[in-house]
């Protein structure tokens, strides 16, 4: 695998499945060791025979909460080379884990007007395309804690 394929598969395959599988171990090792993430991409690429070719500060977990109810997690990758890499992901849960988002954040290509496109995946393993009006990371964050708090919150 390339080094763009091991990315893909840590960000749209591994970790969406391992959220949805054991949200409440997988959000607890990514906010306690803040090096768990780096670990996990380095695992991907020893099993593929290579070395990690980027540094643990290029994955980040940033923990913060929306509201008294809802937490989110903020997974960073290294600038993505090609689409559909992602930027960022975000996790976002309740107390009990049983509301739960998992969203990219994938580099643009040209037929999506050169913004990055929002995505999530599900616990059943589709993936939702919710586009983009915004280069802004603050504005693509909330896009998607409007998108999860209306998901689990309809008026």
């Amino acid at each position: 695998m390339t080094t763009n394929e091991i990315l893909y598969s840590l960000e749209h395959d591994l970790l969406p499945k391992a959220v949805f599988d054991d949200t409440r171990t997988m959000v607890g090792v990514l906010a306690q060791d803040p090096g768990a993430l780096y670990e996990f991409a380095s695992e991907l690429f020893k099993r593929n025979g290579q070395d990690n070719p980027f540094s643990p500060g290029e994955f980040t977990v940033e923990p913060s909460m929306i509201n008294p109810d809802v937490a989110m997690l903020k997974l960073r990758f290294p600038k993505p080379q090609v689409a559909p890499l992602c930027s960022m992901s975000l996790i976002f849960f309740d107390r009990t884990f049983r509301k739960v988002s998992y969203f990219c954040m994938e580099k643009a290509n040209d037929s999506w007007g050169g913004f990055p496109q929002i995505c999530s995946w599900e616990a059943d393993g589709q993936h939702i395309s919710y586009g983009n009006e915004s280069q802004d990371p603050d504005e693509q964050i909330l896009k998607c804690v409007n998108i999860h708090l209306e998901r689990y919150n309809p008026k």
